[in-house]
């Protein structure tokens, strides 16, 4: 009878132990699964894009695109951030190469040094990624964002939280309407982005 005892006592004990284990174990990968997703939120998604056809006035610039998103940990969204100022800065040698002037509050073109506007472009670049990240829309809302500001992303967070040309159309519009103005933004960005990864 003792004999049974022990034997229920240690199978009851392993029987805690191998769920104990369990429960570790399952716990290890959520946050693993969480670290992961919240560090690769452009690795899983841009995974496809390479760098297409950069002209050689942007591709100057690949050292010091490389540093800025080295101080974000964003390097694996090199080839992006390389498309953006080939959009944004026409594939030409214009000084404010990120466009980055209005997202300081300032008129377009107000900066003349290259070195700032990339440094300028980087964080807002890494502001608007944070923001879609964060309210878990789509990485085209936050690229689409660059280009029309990040109040974009709420906008596609309250309507389903995946960018389209149509959502982008619509917030332009909603825009010209409140300000007057006869443009605003490129709705069609992503695509044009993309065209310069090769997708």
């Amino acid at each position: 009878m003792q004999q049974i005892g022990r034997l229920s006592f240690w199978y009851r004990k392993r029987k805690w132990i191998a769920t104990g284990i369990g429960l570790f174990s399952l716990v290890l990968l959520m946050i693993f699964t969480l670290f992961f997703k919240q560090k690769s939120f452009g690795d899983s998604q841009l995974g496809s894009y390479g760098e297409g056809e950069v002209p050689p006035a942007v591709l100057q610039w690949k050292p010091q695109i490389e540093k800025e998103l080295a101080k974000y940990g964003r390097e694996n969204q090199l080839s992006l951030l390389l498309a953006i100022i080939s959009r944004e800065s026409g594939g030409t040698g214009t000084l404010d190469v990120m466009q980055s002037s209005e997202s300081i509050g300032l008129p377009p073109n107000s900066i003349q040094d290259p070195l700032y506007s990339i440094e300028v472009g980087v964080r807002y670049f890494d502001e608007v990624m944070i923001q879609s990240e964060r309210v878990g829309v789509d990485i085209d809302t936050g690229i689409q964002a660059y280009n029309m500001g990040n109040g974009y992303i709420s906008f596609v967070a309250q309507n389903g939280s995946v960018h389209s040309v149509d959502l982008a159309q619509q917030y332009s519009a909603q825009i010209k309407a409140k300000t007057g103005w006869l443009v605003y933004g490129d709705p069609n960005y992503v695509a044009n982005v993309k065209l310069l990864l090769g997708e």
